[in-house]
């Protein structure tokens, strides 16, 4: 029978998690084992945190957790209660406008296969 008191019951049960999400206050109702990566795409759909490795290595989710750089892959949202998260999506100047490293990301990167003029 599983009761409250069994670990297993623990990990599967429904949670309410409370943080912000670039200045705005989020309330989610998830199992404690969800990582914020799907919270953040799946839930808020804040697509602009990706999926990559699913393991920590790549960094393509990585995010602002209170200040600090955290991969959102391996993140239970369990574990950001109360705290605030960045995610690209939050990252921009004084005016709302794209940031300097955003800014010089679009200028001075090479041509992709998508972007890359075709002849």
């Amino acid at each position: 029978m599983l009761t409250g008191a069994d670990p297993w019951f623990e990990d599967w049960r429904i949670m309410k998690v409370s943080f912000s999400v670039n200045g705005k206050d989020v309330h989610v109702d998830v199992e404690p084992k969800t990582t914020l990566l799907a919270v953040l795409r799946d839930h808020l759909g804040l697509t602009g945190t990706k999926a990559g490795c699913e393991n920590g290595d790549c960094g393509a989710c990585s995010v602002l957790i209170d200040g600090d750089l955290r991969k959102s892959c391996i993140t239970p949202v369990k574990q950001i209660e109360g705290t605030a998260v960045t995610t690209i999506e939050g990252i921009h100047d004084e005016n709302g406008g794209p940031n300097d490293m955003q800014q010089a990301s679009w200028t001075t990167a090479p041509p992709s296969a998508v972007t890359a003029p075709r002849g």
